[in-house]
C-alpha cells in the first residue's frame, strides 16, 4: 500500500502525458467529419496539431514560471477543468471559427497540465529518484500512442462516434485528480522555500526555481 501511495504521483503524470500529448495520435479520426460538416479543407484542419505544438512552444515559459510561483495541483486542476469544459464546447461549436477557438483553449488545458508543470512536480517530490519518476510520467505517451487509436477506433463504429469515450476519459482525469489531491494532502506541491544560510556579516538566501 506503501508504495502506492509513494508512486501515485508518478503514475498520475502518466496519466497527464498520455490524456495530453498522447491525443496527437488520434486527431485524424476527426478531420473527415469536421471538414464533411463544416466544408473546410482536410489542409486547414490539419493545423490542428501545430495548435497543440505551438501553444506550449509559446506559453511554456511563463506556465513554468507559474508553476514555481503556485501550487502544482491547481494548475493541474485548472488544466484538467479548461480542457474538459473545451471538449464540451467545442462539440457544440456551430461555426469553425468556434471550433477553433475551442481547440486552441483545449491546448491551453493540456500545456497546464502537460510537460513543464509535470517534470517540474516530479523533480520536486521525488528528489534522489528524478529520473525513475520522469520515466514513468513518460510512458503515459507511449501507452496512448498503443491503446488509443484502435480504442477510439472501436468506440467510432460502436457508437458511431468518440464524444461518450472522450467525455469519460475526461471525467475519469478529473477524478483521478481530485483522488490524488485528498492522497496528497498535508504534502506541499508548491514553490519550495527560501533557504537561508547564516555567514559571518550577512545571510545568504538561496531561492529555488523549482
Amino acid at each position: 500500500m506503501q508504495i502506492i501511495k509513494t508512486w501515485l504521483p508518478a503514475v498520475t503524470g502518466m496519466v497527464c502525458f498520455g490524456l495530453g500529448s498522447g491525443l496527437m495520435g488520434i486527431y485524424g479520426f476527426f478531420v473527415e467529419p469536421i471538414s464533411r460538416e463544416f466544408g473546410a479543407g482536410v489542409a486547414l484542419l490539419n493545423l490542428g496539431p501545430v495548435a497543440l505544438l505551438l501553444v506550449p512552444a509559446i506559453l511554456g515559459a511563463s506556465i513554468g514560471r507559474l508553476a514555481d510561483r503556485m501550487p502544482t495541483r491547481r494548475i493541474l486542476f485548472a488544466g484538467a477543468t479548461l480542457a474538459m469544459l473545451s471538449l464540451i464546447a467545442l462539440g457544440q461549436a456551430p461555426t469553425l471559427g468556434l471550433v477553433a477557438l475551442a481547440f486552441l483553449s483545449f491546448s491551453l488545458g493540456l500545456t497546464l497540465y502537460g510537460p513543464v508543470v509535470v517534470n517540474g512536480l516530479m523533480v520536486r517530490i521525488y528528489p534522489g529518484r528524478e529520473a525513475r519518476a520522469l520515466a514513468v510520467a513518460a510512458m503515459g505517451i507511449s501507452f496512448a500512442a498503443a491503446s488509443l487509436p484502435p480504442a477510439v477506433g472501436h468506440c467510432w463504429r460502436t457508437w458511431a462516434g468518440v464524444p461518450p469515450c472522450n467525455a469519460l476519459l475526461r471525467v475519469s482525469w478529473w477524478c483521478c485528480c481530485w483522488r490524488l489531491q485528498r492522497a496528497r494532502r498535508g504534502t506541499s506541491w508548491g514553490p519550495r522555500p527560501p533557504v537561508t544560510y547564516a555567514r559571518p556579516g550577512r545571510p545568504i538566501t538561496i531561492r529555488h526555481s523549482g
